[in-house]
């Protein structure tokens, strides 16, 4: 295999008319080559239950033999490896070394890595040690918005946990019927209806109805892995681990708007597991915290009592308002107040992207909206003089590099989302002067005004709330 052989996940995805193929290949199992096709191929390389890396592999590619593909493998799920086996002597090949001799038979390799994996099993990072028992009780949140199909097949997604919360609640950011019929066909789910607009005051809501000394949330257009609550929850097994965040996988790559999107602006932050914490903050603090590496608002769980402590989501923030990125705010204030977080790969969803061009664009603009946002409201709230470089140096010289490759290189379509994500930045200033003077609404605030109507129907235990 040369170097073009396997292409990096920015290289690849060179061929814009095919549709991908997404699989899921469970190491445990074996390697078998893959089927011809004029179909790319978005490997994600698992270890039963444990994501080790991803790899996209041109139609072309197809056609590698099992050797090869092992090798291939193999490289890619390195950075996974020497995390889960340090200390035992394990060395794997680096990405640039190739196998020699039959000690380098890749296959071979795999094997004994994957062995090494087996006896290791229930060691990873988050439980490496266990200061405390984690909190017993786990509530989930789930903010939809118009969305009653893909909500149904979240909430089945949930439904098979192996791990059950403690409940389920789903909070309506548009009241609908349609929207409370499909809660009411799960009878571990209640329905709450928030008519304030915004993602952020959907989650708080949620939080406000929840009884869990942990809460987990996850958005309508997403769906969880069996295991997903169980890895969130070994978190915590850190007294210091305030909230946790987990990886985000694609669901499907069928049209142009979706390879794009995971191509460039994926939410999937790699395959080893990391801890942020308060040192981190303060050695950063003055050039710019990197909270966007942390994970994101659609796969996370958090201590309620740290929730509280926070106030909550700022409800300027996120879907509906300002346009996302509202975590990365509650992110910033959790390490600033001496918060750890801790990002888990095993704790696996699915995202579903967006499918067309144009919804593409308006979520990209509302991103970078809520970046721009979320940095000042984080430069008024502490006066960091980080989030004024990472506005007045960063943004501008990351910008500046993409402008210069999309005009030597890149297709029309990129130049073109380029001006989008341009435009949600300087929407975003706009936005935060309109907006900074109103208070970010606390999760402590209590709903003295709710009213709540039990439901007829399969559902018992469903109720509408509305508030504000």
């Amino acid at each position: 295999m040369t170097k073009q052989d396997t292409m990096t996940i920015q290289d690849s995805m060179t061929n814009q008319d095919t549709r991908w193929d997404i699989v899921h290949l469970d190491l445990a199992e074996g390697i078998m080559p893959f089927a011809e096709a004029d179909r790319g191929v978005f490997v994600v390389f698992w270890w039963r239950d444990i994501p080790l890396g991803q790899l996209e592999l041109e139609p072309s590619q197809r056609s590698m033999t099992a050797s090869e593909l092992a090798w291939v493998a193999l490289r890619t799920i390195t950075p996974a490896v020497d995390a889960y086996l340090a200390g035992t002597g394990f060395v794997a090949p680096r990405r640039r070394q190739r196998p020699t001799g039959r000690d380098g038979d890749p296959r071979r390799l795999l094997r004994v890595a994957l062995s090494l994996l087996d006896s290791r099993q229930g060691s990873g990072p988050c439980s490496a040690a266990q200061a405390e028992q984690p909190p017993a009780s786990i509530s989930v949140v789930v903010p939809t918005c118009d969305r009653p199909q893909r909500l149904a097949a979240c909430l089945r997604s949930l439904a098979g946990l192996r791990e059950k919360p403690l409940e389920i609640v789903v909070v309506d950011n548009a009241p609908s019927i349609a929207t409370r019929e499909v809660v009411e066909a799960f009878p571990e789910a209640r329905y709450v209806a928030e008519h304030r607009s915004g993602s952020s005051a959907a989650r708080n809501t949620g939080v406000h109805h929840c009884r869990g000394e942990l809460v987990a949330f996850v958005d309508d257009d997403e769906a969880v892995h069996p295991d997903w609550l169980s890895h969130l929850r070994n978190c915590f097994h850190n007294p210091t681990v305030g909230l946790a965040t987990g990886l985000v996988l694609p669901s499907e790559l069928e049209t142009e708007a979706q390879r794009i999107f995971e191509q460039r602006y994926s939410f999937a932050r790699g395959y080893v597991a990391r801890t942020f914490d308060a040192a981190l903050y303060r050695r950063t603090r003055n050039r710019g915290v990197p909270v966007w590496e942390i994970g994101g608002s659609g796969n996370m769980a958090i201590r309620r009592h740290v929730f509280e402590q926070l106030g909550g989501f700022d409800e300027r923030l996120g879907a509906g308002r300002a346009g996302g990125c509202e975590e990365f705010e509650l992110f910033y204030r959790a390490l600033a107040g001496g918060w750890s977080c801790r990002y888990e790969p095993r704790a696996v969803t699915e995202h579903q992207h967006r499918r067309e061009m144009k919804d593409l664009e308006r979520q990209l603009y509302a991103y970078m909206r809520g970046h721009v946002a979320s940095a000042l409201v984080q430069l008024s709230r502490f006066r960091d003089l980080g989030n004024l470089r990472h506005l007045m140096w960063t943004l501008p010289k990351v910008y500046a590099g993409y402008t210069v490759r999309s005009v030597l290189r890149d297709p029309a379509y990129r130049a073109r989302l380029l001006a989008v994500e341009i435009a949600g930045c300087v929407a975003g200033l706009g936005y935060y002067r309109r907006h900074r003077g109103l208070a970010a609404w606390s999760s402590r605030h209590h709903l003295d005004d709710a009213v709540r109507v039990s439901l007829d129907g399969a559902n018992t235990g469903t109720v509408v709330v509305t508030s504000g």
